[in-house]
């Protein structure tokens, strides 16, 4: 990997970004298309493994490559995959060995807009704390993480040239109202990819406590097979009731 994918051309300003990320932050989540997740991934971890920060010096670290490979380098999940909570749980006890060779040991773990509720919540110590010579990226293609963990990461957008269409939501009853009507005959799988979009929406809008209630209902329609006139349901109580419904999802887990 360190070598491949070079007919995948990153932006400059997304190099930019990294380049900031690394001098102010040990936990980031890169949010990209798939075929940009593994270069930029690269990217990140060739430049925080290196002694000097560049990835390209010829310091020990930059030495150490083997293709897709180095000593200090942990990788977990993949783009359709997300790491389960085992694999999550592990990263702390990876991360917090000795380096080998680099300036800090660095946990990559793909596929992270498909994180389970538990393994996300296993992921939030380690992303604010992590041990003092490790460091932890996440790489996602939809920034719908939960706003516990999405609060604790230093977060870098790339859309690879193409911009993404604004996230419409319902404001307000009559607008709600109108959604439950022109989605009664969607498809529950519909449904679910829509509240995926509107969790990074509300937290965006200063609403976090929404945000997590919607995370959770979007969660509970994946995990339960719920239909369209429950998931309805379930976004009323979100965006009108204000209801305290978590403990309906804790038999779930």
């Amino acid at each position: 990997m360190h070598e491949q994918d070079n007919d995948v051309m990153v932006p400059a300003e997304m190099l930019e970004s990294l380049a900031a990320a690394l001098d102010t932050s040990q936990s980031v989540a890169i949010v990209a298309p798939k075929p940009l997740q593994g270069k930029l991934a690269i990217r990140f971890a060739s430049r925080a493994l290196c002694h000097a920060g560049d990835g390209a010096d010829g310091c020990p670290s930059c030495l150490a490559w083997n293709g897709e490979n180095h000593p200090d380098l942990i990788t977990t999940g993949a783009p359709e995959q997300a790491p389960g909570i085992e694999d999550c749980r592990r990263i702390w006890e990876d991360v917090s060995l000795v380096p080998v060779v680099g300036a800090c040991r660095l946990a990559v773990l793909f596929g992270c807009d498909r994180l389970s509720l538990p393994a996300a919540n296993s992921l939030l110590k380690i992303t604010e704390e992590p041990p003092e010579r490790g460091r932890v990226l996440l790489v996602l293609e939809e920034d719908n993480l939960i706003p516990t963990l999405r609060s604790r990461l230093h977060v870098l957008t790339c859309h690879g040239g193409q911009e993404k269409n604004a996230v419409t939501m319902p404001q307000g009853t009559e607008d709600l109202l109108k959604w439950i009507e022109s989605t009664k005959n969607r498809k529950p799988a519909e449904l679910l990819v829509e509240l995926a979009d509107w969790v990074p929406t509300l937290a965006g809008k200063g609403h976090p406590l929404e945000a997590s209630r919607m995370e959770l209902a979007r969660i509970m329609t994946e995990k339960a097979n719920l239909s369209t006139a429950m998931i309805q349901d379930l976004v009323h109580e979100v965006l009108q009731e204000g209801s305290q419904f978590d403990d309906i999802f804790d038999d779930l887990w």
